[in-house]
């Protein structure tokens, strides 16, 4: 991984929040008025706010930036591990066409990326289409091959774009297919994709006018949201969520399994599913999936994240790390589902000093806080909304946009675990000292810490019993050394 433009880092002494939690280290890697230049080292301009965000098990980042550069039409970049990768305005190969827009954006474990970008230059008809990386590699327009569709059915739009580790991806496309009844169709299709010779196959998964497994009703359409679709690293797993006709019966399916479907029971005894509409949905390797859902009954308590069928976060319960304190909602943007099943996810809750009252969270271990200062800078908000943050598969890093200070707007890394805590270890923000070593010894002896914020004594957080190689990490990081 690359080291961050204008590097800064906090290392939280998140141990205190849960017996289990582990390290978390935060890096700053962009903020508002960073210089973006191009590989060469010509200047493009200043950063002036940031779109979608990405990272995968290698902390390999990807970034989508707005900048100041004068051509409106060429003032949008989007940067790989810090260097520019794709720019507003690149040609796309086929006349004068040119790249006007990016979608949401994802990166595979290769730093591969497969996403859907707008253009101009071209027809109505062909203003849209799935590159891989910067290649081309089926334009708004084309026919596709597939059995599943009429001969010659065109794709006549894309939405969301998943890659996968194979660098397959699935799409959620429109298509006009003479043999459904409505103008525009749509349809779920995986691209088994060859790289080195830009060819694929298509396979539709799912398309409008199917009646999926435990369905009375045609599908009438999908969720075309960033969150409403994941595909599992591995391929093997695809969920997302479906509308069927009169919208009475929105379902969530893992593969071809019914997850979820409205009106029927929830895992929470006595309460029924009450909207599935474009929930965000995730799941791993081992088609472990978590969801958000909301449920009938007390509209205090109706909102909702499962693993599986189990209740990670209600609405109205507690909140882990804040006591006394319950949250009022997870806002809008997504959840992760990472490869040993843990799930990070957005809260919001009713602490009446509004500066301290939202953060991120894997399972029960608050890992970002409003309030948290980093580089001398205090995050003032953390964006809970529709690609406001991403996390790797393996769940190690955790890439989150955020605002510093009175309006600065910033990307933050974070680090979660495999690695020493902070040797801050009583957390009192000050210099490392010999109160850290003190404290540090006292609660590896089964005593008291001196602020009762001290961090875990697994300091090297290999998941063992704390013992003499937790003693001899933290006398190696205190005097400079490596953990």
């Amino acid at each position: 991984m690359r080291s961050p433009i204008l590097p800064s880092l906090l290392v939280l002494c998140a141990g205190s929040a849960a017996a289990l939690a582990q390290s978390v280290t935060v890096t700053r890697l962009y903020r508002e008025q960073d210089a973006v230049s191009t590989p060469t080292g010509d200047f493009i301009g200043l950063a002036t706010s940031f779109n979608g965000v990405a990272v995968n098990d290698a902390g390999v980042d990807l970034v989508e930036f707005d900048t100041d550069h004068a051509d409106t039409n060429a003032d949008v970049v989007v940067l790989r591990d810090g260097v520019l990768f794709a720019r507003e305005n690149d040609p796309v190969g086929v006349g004068s066409v040119a790249v006007s827009s990016f979608d949401s954006i994802n990166i595979n474990a290769a730093g591969n990326v497969a996403w859907n970008n707008f253009f101009r230059n071209a027809t109505t008809n062909t203003d849209s289409g799935i590159r891989f990386n910067n290649t081309l590699v089926l334009q708004e327009g084309t026919a596709s091959t597939s059995p599943a569709f009429t001969p010659g059915t065109p794709y006549v739009g894309f939405f969301e774009v998943r890659g996968d580790d194979n660098n397959d991806f699935l799409v959620v496309a429109s298509v006009d297919d003479p043999a459904i009844p409505t103008t525009v169709d749509r349809a779920l299709v995986v691209f088994d994709y060859n790289p080195s010779t830009n060819t694929y196959t298509e396979t539709v998964l799912w398309k409008e006018g199917d009646v999926l497994p435990g369905m009375t009703a045609a599908v009438s359409d999908f969720g075309t949201g960033p969150e409403n679709i994941s595909r599992s690293p591995n391929g093997q797993y695809t969920m997302f969520t479906v509308t069927s006709v009169g919208g009475a019966t929105d379902s969530i399916y893992l593969n071809s399994t019914l997850i979820a479907q409205e009106l029927q029971p929830s895992p929470i005894a006595g309460r029924n599913f009450r909207i599935l509409t474009s929930q965000p949905v995730s799941v791993n390797n081992a088609g472990q999936y978590a969801f958000r859902a909301t449920l009938d009954g007390d509209a205090g308590s109706d909102s909702v994240i499962f693993r599986g069928a189990e209740v990670i976060a209600q609405e109205g319960g507690e909140v882990p790390g804040v006591p006394g304190f319950q949250f009022t909602s997870f806002g809008t943007g997504p959840i992760f589902v990472d490869s040993a099943g843990g799930v990070t996810w957005f809260g919001d809750w009713n602490d009446p000093d509004t500066t301290r009252d939202r953060g991120l969270f894997r399972d029960q271990q608050l890992i970002l806080r409003e309030g948290d200062v980093v580089d001398g800078e205090t995050i003032t908000n953390i964006l809970g909304v529709s690609e406001g943050y991403n996390q790797s598969p393996d769940g190690r890093y955790v890439i989150v946009k955020v605002t510093l200070g009175t309006n600065v707007d910033a990307v933050l890394l974070l680090t979660v675990g495999g690695g020493c805590d902070s040797i801050d270890f009583n957390g009192d923000g000050l210099f490392p000292d010999n109160t850290d070593l003190e404290d540090f010894l006292s609660v590896f002896g089964g005593g008291p810490c001196s602020t009762g914020t001290c961090g875990d004594v697994d300091f090297n957080n290999d998941g063992l019993f704390p013992d003499n190689t937790d003693l001899e990490a933290f006398f190696s990081v205190f005097g400079g050394g490596p953990c």
